[in-house]
């Protein structure tokens, strides 16, 4: 039975004054153990005057501390550590019902020897067969059962909580002390508990805060991070942690699918270095081997885990790895329906998908009916060079920023342990996984190549993992297995006519002299000048730089053109020569085909000059049916009157000569009229004398 709590709490907004309390009360008040407290009084407090030691009759000497010895026993007055109601309420279940029951042991042994007492029996006689009468596992002796009385009458209920359980009472969260704690341990910064509570306590000391002790700040931080683990690693440690840990996640039924149905990829850098060449001390001359990490590009099955396509290289991962594992595994398992994959720049590239990233946000801003139309057109064009439509592949994209909605994510973690693991250069996906002799092994040159490492590879992939039954859903079966009972229908395209979808397509580029230019080399000269100022499209091999493929922008083929040939700067004569005879037949064979050209136009002007002529020369009519001759109406000039001169000048033929009479014009033109503003500017003519001479 609960008792009534008789004694009344001190209002908490009551001013706090200094007073002397003691080591019970102030491990009460701030949180600190009573050993703790006593230290500080004999080391520091007793010297401060902050400290004194009090002798009662029949008691031993015991400590007593001024309040304001620390802030904590500031929080509230000495006569509110004895405040019943509000200590039951700030502590636990299981330490409420302790004091209860200590208060209770301590009023019935009150009216038991009240009772002994009216038989004639002492104190001491009843006490005894009090203690006698308890049960055996909650017996205590005469001097707790005593000490608790004392307890009882001074401080109340309160003062019977078990001290230990009070240190482990939560703190109340409507504290504003606390609360600043709080919302300064939750950031992702991860700050230390008692590094937020010297950033609160300067705080708190501004705005006149109650503050508490450390151990309490940490008491309360804890039990906020058991009662709120995913509030606590959500504001703590970031989203990703939070979808991670916390986060439920979906379920999927794969028993729908068949094999070759849905095919996902991915990319995953080895836990393991692997010896890629070698590197000489220029001043000891020590060769010693170079180390580098190989990425795996893979395709896996999702109905039945298998890895159907796949290559390891040491270049970092783009979209030609996505295409020749897909390659791979179309040849050797047949072409999937469904391809789903990432987000990623590379799994999304114009190669796979016919469409670039900023044109898909086009089409999808694409309003009116005009821009509709006109974005969809352009998009059909280009998704010609997508690998995915072309061999009608439907292509998903995984949930952003979700890695476990891949499948293939659980097979690295099943790759590093199983096969990564065994090499004696694992070096770990962090540094808390690097072991320890790494560099030892490294120093001794162990390790295998990077063709080692891939043989290896495809050997465990084939004999371990493809062999091993899985647990997963819908499985219970070996992937070989899993591979061969549901696959309903393989579909397949002409292997060579695969190779050439799988090269990345890349235009479109203009034909100039010397044929195309692709990355640092040139195409086709002479082989494509009949498309000089052209556009094209070309499709490359990374293993085979030396040709290329050109095609047209619907993707018809044109040619297969190589490599052109560079001259050696410092090039002997025999090599001069020969490039020099190699220029001058392909631009006779450029000039003959203009020559072809000039002779077919010259044939047709003769032609259509023919024709005319034999129009001039046609018999004309007889007299009397020709139509009637044009009327003669002559233009009257200013230059009519000088006809004459004219005339007989070119009677006379003229030439220049030296020495010759002089020709007096002025008087040639006396005969003749002129306007009356010519003779002002004849002055200013030169004699023709001095220009021609007479036969």
């Amino acid at each position: 039975m609960d008792l009534p709590l008789a004694i009344s709490p001190v209002s908490p907004s009551a001013p706090s004054k200094v007073e002397w309390i003691t080591l019970d009360q102030a491990a009460k008040l701030s949180g600190m153990s009573e050993g703790h407290l006593r230290r500080k009084c004999g080391d520091t407090w007793l010297a401060q005057g902050l400290a004194r030691t009090r002798n009662e009759p029949g008691k031993r000497a015991f400590w007593e501390v001024r309040t304001d010895a620390d802030p904590a026993f500031m929080v509230r007055t000495a006569p509110a550590v004895i405040a019943s109601v509000n200590d039951l309420q700030r502590v636990s279940d299981t330490a409420r019902r302790k004091a209860q029951e200590r208060a209770r042991i301590v009023t019935e042994w009150t009216k038991f020897v009240q009772a002994s007492a009216v038989l004639g029996r002492s104190a001491d006689q009843a006490t005894a067969d009090f203690l006698a009468s308890m049960p055996e596992e909650g017996r205590i002796t005469r001097a707790t059962l005593y000490n608790w009385r004392s307890t009882f009458n001074r401080e109340g209920i309160s003062g019977l909580i078990d001290g230990r359980a009070a240190s482990n009472e939560c703190p109340q969260s409507d504290d504003p002390f606390l609360a600043e704690i709080l919302r300064l341990w939750l950031d992702q910064r991860q700050k230390k508990v008692m590094r937020c509570y010297d950033i609160a306590l300067a705080k708190a000391q501004e705005r006149g805060w109650k503050i508490c002790s450390g151990r309490t700040a940490q008491r309360f931080i804890q039990d906020y991070a058991t009662k709120n683990p995913g509030r606590t690693i959500l504001a703590r440690e970031g989203p990703s942690a939070f979808i991670d840990k916390v986060e439920p996640y979906i379920t999927r039924d794969y028993s729908t699918l068949d094999s070759n149905c849905v095919w996902n990829a991915d990319h995953h850098v080895f836990d393991v270095l692997v010896k890629v060449g070698e590197k000489v001390d220029a001043g000891t001359g020590e060769v010693t081997p170079i180390y580098r990490r190989p990425w795996l590009t893979a395709w896996q099955d999702v109905r039945s885990r298998k890895i159907v396509g796949w290559i390891i290289r040491l270049e970092d991962p783009n979209t030609d790895a996505i295409l020749y594992a897909l390659y791979n595994g179309c040849v050797s398992h047949g072409i999937p329906r469904v391809a789903y994959t990432d987000n990623g720049k590379d799994f999304d590239a114009r190669a796979l998908t016919g469409v670039t990233k900023r044109q898909r946000r086009e089409i999808k801003k694409a309003r009116s009916l005009w821009q509709k139309r006109h974005v969809r057109i352009y998009h059909d064009q280009q998704k010609l060079g997508g690998i995915y439509a072309s061999l009608r592949i439907e292509h998903l994209h995984a949930w952003p920023y979700h890695g476990q909605s891949k499948p293939i994510e659980r097979f690295f973690g099943t790759l590093e342990d199983r096969f990564g693991r065994l090499f004696e250069t694992y070096c770990g996906a962090s540094t808390d996984q690097k072991p320890e002799d790494l560099a030892d092994a490294i120093d001794r040159g162990l390790g295998p190549t990077l063709d080692e490492f891939v043989e290896k590879f495809a050997a465990w992939l084939e004999s371990d993992y493809h062999q091993r039954i899985h647990t997963g859903d819908s499985m219970d079966c070996t992937p070989d297995q899993a591979f061969a009972v549901n696959l309903q229908t393989r579909r397949t395209v002409p292997d060579d006519l695969l190779k050439v979808l799988v090269q990345p397509r890349v235009g479109p580029m203009k034909v100039g002299q010397n044929g195309i230019r692709h990355g640092c080399i040139s195409y086709g000269a002479g082989e494509l000048n009949h498309l000089l100022g052209q556009d094209v499209f070309i499709r490359t091999d990374p293993r085979d730089i030396g040709r290329v493929s050109v095609w047209t922008a619907d993707d018809k083929p044109i040619a297969t053109v190589s490599a052109n040939r560079s001259l050696p700067f410092l090039a002997d004569k025999q090599l001069l020569d020969a490039a020099i005879a190699d220029k001058h037949r392909r631009t006779k064979a450029l000039k003959g085909a203009a020559e072809a050209r000039l002779r077919l136009h010259e044939d047709v002007s003769d032609t259509m000059l023919r024709i005319a002529q034999a129009k001039a020369q046609k018999p004309r009519l007889p007299a009397g049916t020709d139509d009637p001759p044009p009327t003669i109406s002559p233009v009257r000039t200013d230059l009519e009157a000088a006809l004459p001169f004219i005339r007989s000048q070119q009677e006379r033929p003229l030439k220049k000569a030296v020495g010759a009479p002089e020709f007096d014009f002025a008087a040639a033109m006396e005969d003749f009229p002129l306007d009356p503003a010519i003779p002002a500017r004849r002055a200013a003519l030169p004699s023709l004398a001095d220009i021609y001479e007479d036969e």
